[in-house]
Parts: C-alpha cells; structure tokens; sequence
C-alpha cells in the first residue's frame, strides 16, 4: 500500500473514531494500526496525519513513524503549547496589573525635580490665593531643586475657598485631603501618615478648641507638622507650642514645603 491509499485509509478510520498511524515500512509497503482515542484526539490526529501523508505523497516518501513515536510528539506537542500560552498569559497579565504604588514611609528615597513650568504654575495660583484673601501681589517663596513627596491633612469648614492653595501643593507633588469634620480628620490620621495637618480658622474661632484640636492631632502623630490657617485681618496671636499660625499662602506653602527639602 503506498502513502496516498495510505493516507486515505487513515483518514477514513480516525473518521470512525480511531487514531490510525502508519507502523511499519518494508520494501515499498506501509502497514496500518489503529489506537483508539477520544473524538478531539482523533479528528486532530487525522488533520495531522493527512498532511504527513500528502507530503509523503508528493515527495514519494514512505511512511516510517511507529504508533508509538507518533503518540509521544502528538503529547509533547500539545504540552508545549499550553506551557507557552500559559506563560504568556502571565507575562500580559502582569504588565496590565502592574502599577507602582509608594508608601509615604519609603518616600525618603524619592525626589520630585521643581522644574521652570511648575515655579510659574506656582506663582500663578499664589497670586490667586492672595487676591482670594485680599492681600497684595504674592511673594514666591525660594523653591529647591527637588522635593521629597508629601501629604497634607486640611480641615476646613469651607474646603472650596482654598482651591488655589490645594492646586499650589498638587503642582509640587504634594497630595492634599480635605475634610470638614474633626472627627474624620482623626481617622484619616489613625489611617495614613502625613507631613503636615492645616486647619482653617475663622474670626469666630475658639482658641482654645483650637488648642485642644491640636493636641488630638499631636496624640495621633507627634511628629507631624500642625499650621493654623488664619484670616489675614483676623486678630490672633502667633500660635502655640502645639502648632504654627500662618496668615499669608506663600507662608503656609514655605512651612509645608520645609521638612521636606532636599538636604
């Protein structure tokens, strides 16, 4: 039987149900065995034996492969598929998952470079702040190269009247929430670290609530910076040893900005 009839048989048999591989070569005859498979197995086995056998046809080629031989490619092959689409499901998988994530504690070995567009952003929204509060042209303070990353807790009863501070510490890598209520602030302070704690203070505001504010602020985080944030024409003293009153925007940007200079 040479390979053409050969492939022909095959075909025919794996149609049935069987896996039919060429077995033995002699002198110009090709002996037929047959395996039983599951119907996926066969119907892919007999594609491939098709083509074996076209080409053995064309080139006038025996067929030589033993059932057995034929068995393990078939596995190998089809396990070397899975393992490599396995592997490359990973490789995309982990390129869209991806995502760099710092912790404010690690911040210490990250520097943001103050380059010439975010001074002039800068200088812009200070200028804005001041007319927003009724002072004079702005005094940018002297910015440094580099910034370390930083995040400022601001309680305020009013959050919208300081949207161009907020924008001034965005723009220099600073992250800024905002809350109204002095109970969230605590939890936000129970939650996260921050480099400074700002909160608004008005003509109407206690001193005294002030101070025991700035107390609980101190018992969450003792470390961190506390600036009051008062009306220029507000009569209040300077502060207290628990925190720091500020009047102007370039002043509050220069107390947050301080520790974390590059030194």
């Amino acid at each position: 039987m040479d390979c053409a009839r050969a492939a022909a048989h095959a075909i025919a048999r794996c149609e049935t149900g069987r896996f039919v591989t060429p077995t033995t070569i002699g002198s110009g005859v090709g002996v037929l065995s047959g395996v039983a498979f599951s119907d996926i197995e066969s119907s892919f086995a007999a594609l491939c034996l098709q083509r074996i056998a076209t080409i053995c046809a064309r080139h006038g080629i025996l067929c030589s492969m033993s059932s057995d031989m034929a068995f393990l490619a078939l596995v190998i092959g089809l396990v070397g598929v899975i393992v490599a689409t396995a592997l490359i499901g990973l490789v995309v998988w982990g390129i869209r998952t991806a995502r760099p994530r710092i912790a404010l504690g690690r911040a210490a070995t990250v520097r943001l470079v103050v380059g010439l567009d975010a001074r002039e952003e800068v200088a812009i929204h200070l200028q804005e702040a001041n007319a927003a509060r009724g002072l004079g042209k702005a005094i940018v303070p002297q910015l440094p190269a580099m910034l370390r990353p930083g995040r400022v807790l601001w309680v305020d009863d009013d959050p919208d009247t300081t949207i161009s501070e907020t924008i001034v510490l965005n723009t220099l890598g600073i992250a800024v929430t905002k809350t109204i209520h002095a109970e969230a602030a605590m939890a936000y302070l129970s939650a996260q670290e921050y480099t400074a704690v700002v909160f608004s203070t008005s003509a109407d505001s206690s001193a005294a609530a002030l101070d025991d504010f700035a107390v609980h602020v101190r018992d969450r985080q003792s470390g961190v910076l506390v600036l009051a944030y008062g009306d220029p024409a507000q009569d209040f003293d300077a502060g207290t040893a628990r925190y720091r009153l500020v009047r102007e925007p370039a002043g509050l940007l220069s107390a947050i900005v301080a520790p974390l200079t590059e030194r």
